[in-house]
C-alpha cells in the first residue's frame, strides 16, 4: 500500500433507496484494502442509511461535516451537527442509526476499522448479518440449530 490522495469529484457514488425510511449516497474513498475503511455518505432530508444495528469487531467514527441529525444510541436519541465526532465501539453498547433531520443533505465522513468477516446484529428485527467474501447474508437470531444438524 502507498499514500493515495481521493477527492471526492472522483468517486462515483452508490445510491441506494430500496426501503421507504432509508435512502443514502456512498462515496467509497478507501476500498477495503488497508486496516481502516472510509466512505462519504450524504442523507437526504429525513433518511436513515441503515437500521439500528451494532458490529461485533468494527470501530466506526463519524465526522459530521454539514446538515444535522438525530444519533439513536442504547442511551436513546442524540442530537449532532456539523462538527461533531460520533465514535461508534465494537457490541451493544455501540448500536446506532443515524438520521437526517434537516432540511438539508446530512454529509458525514465514516472511518471504520476493518474486521473480516463482519457480525452485524440487529436488536430491533432480530437478525444477524455475516459478511464475508464480499457476500452478506442475513439470518433471524431466533432459529438456532444444533452444531453437528444437517452433518
Amino acid at each position: 500500500m502507498k499514500i493515495r490522495i481521493v477527492n471526492k469529484d472522483a468517486v462515483e457514488p452508490a445510491h441506494r433507496c430500496e426501503h421507504e425510511p432509508y435512502e443514502y449516497y456512498k462515496y467509497e474513498m478507501s476500498g477495503e484494502a488497508g486496516q481502516c475503511y472510509v466512505a462519504l455518505y450524504e442523507l437526504p432530508p429525513g433518511k436513515a442509511n441503515y437500521p439500528y444495528h451494532y458490529h461485533m469487531g468494527r470501530e466506526e467514527i463519524f465526522y459530521i461535516i454539514s446538515g444535522c441529525g438525530t444519533l439513536e444510541t442504547p442511551e436513546g436519541e442524540k442530537p449532532v451537527r456539523a462538527g461533531d465526532v460520533v465514535i461508534c465501539p465494537a457490541g451493544p453498547e455501540g448500536a446506532h442509526r443515524l438520521v437526517n433531520t434537516s432540511p438539508e443533505k446530512l454529509v458525514y465522513l465514516d472511518c471504520d476499522t476493518v474486521d473480516m468477516p463482519e457480525v452485524v446484529l440487529y436488536p430491533r428485527s432480530e437478525k444477524i448479518g455475516i459478511i464475508a467474501d464480499g457476500q452478506a447474508r442475513f439470518y433471524k437470531t431466533g432459529e438456532d440449530v444444533g452444531y453437528y444438524e444437517g452433518e
